[in-house]
């Protein structure tokens, strides 16, 4: 009898003791995740050399306003130019003779990709348009909007070998040329 009764005044002790260590655990574990969680928004995000947006961050309007937001501009589209698309690639650095670091858009349009699949925004089909901290005046066609300058660069030949994919990407790229000439700064 005496070691039954023994026996049943360890099972409260017993019970504690698991009870105590439970605790420790989830104490730990609820300052384990709590220090993750203020690592996470304390550190500070590091800034790429370069990015590639590979979805676009476009808000047309219903007066055709076309804006760039990587980049900091908008223009107005001219009709004709529909379904324009954009890759941007921005921080990238200078080089000998513009040290500054300077971000791209490489553009196409959905019909044009339509009329042949190799001509994408990221072979920039119907041109580009490169922003620069500084005025690249050795540049022909420069644009300044607010602090910045804006050039346009044409297609290095054509995106196509069909006709009419070559014909509508001439078109597309004048009236690209024409947009850029109502940018302005966001």
């Amino acid at each position: 009898m005496k070691y039954l009764k023994h026996q049943e005044g360890m099972v409260l002790p017993l019970v504690v003791l698991v009870a105590v260590v439970v605790a420790v655990i989830g104490v730990a574990v609820w300052q384990s995740q709590k220090a993750k969680t203020n690592q996470a928004t304390s550190s500070p995000t590091p800034t790429p050399v370069a990015q590639a947006s590979s979805t676009p961050t476009v808000t047309p309007t219903p007066a055709n306003e076309f804006k760039v937001t990587e980049l900091g501009f908008k223009m107005t589209l001219p009709a004709g130019l529909t379904g324009l698309k954009y890759v941007a690639h921005t921080n990238l650095p200078g080089n000998a003779e513009h040290p500054a670091t300077y971000s791209s858009t490489s553009f196409s349009t959905t019909s044009l990709e339509e009329s042949d699949s190799r001509c994408t925004a990221g072979d920039a089909s119907i041109g580009s348009i490169v922003r620069y901290s500084e005025n690249p005046s050795t540049f022909g066609s420069v644009t300044k909007v607010g602090n910045f300058y804006l050039v346009f660069t044409t297609p290095q030949q054509p995106c196509s070998d069909k006709a009419a994919a070559e014909q509508l990407q001439t078109s597309q790229t004048s009236l690209l040329r024409q947009a850029l000439a109502t940018a302005t700064a966001l």
